[in-house]
């Protein structure tokens, strides 16, 4: 394998798109890949791994509004079991996924001060990865 860089970076995450929304209050996406992956013995006694493909969940968090008629909290409802599109672009410019999640009902309510949501979205198929321009 070729050495491979990596620029680390600090900032903001990035923008979230679900649907045709830019919902900023999201704080937090993440895609997540589970690979299957089964080791079988042979006849020889060798040991044979044979790998999957991978489902993905979309780990989201963001604050809840349960004030604004569009926000995010208040969608949720009507979203529930519903495929949704989105978008995921960082903040600095890289790599987007995109592709489609399964939404589900989220938390309501919480403690006092900031409330936040954190929820799973198992994702539809595998997303789209698009290297920057």
């Amino acid at each position: 394998m070729a050495n491979v860089t990596n620029q680390a970076y600090y900032g903001q995450a990035g923008v979230l798109t679900i649907g045709d929304d830019t919902h900023f209050g999201v704080t937090t996406f993440e895609l997540v890949p589970t690979t299957p992956t089964e080791q079988v013995v042979d006849i020889s006694g060798d040991v044979q791994t044979f790998t999957g493909v991978p489902t993905w969940v979309a780990n989201v968090v963001f604050h809840q509004d349960h004030v604004t008629a569009d926000s995010l909290s208040r969608q949720s409802h009507a979203l529930a079991g519903t495929v949704v599109p989105f978008t995921y672009e960082p903040q600095d410019g890289g790599e987007t996924a995109s592709g489609n999640l399964r939404w589900v009902e989220v938390p309501f309510g919480g403690g006092t001060g900031r409330r936040e949501v954190s929820a799973s979205f198992n994702h539809v198929g595998q997303p789209t990865f698009t290297p920057p321009a």
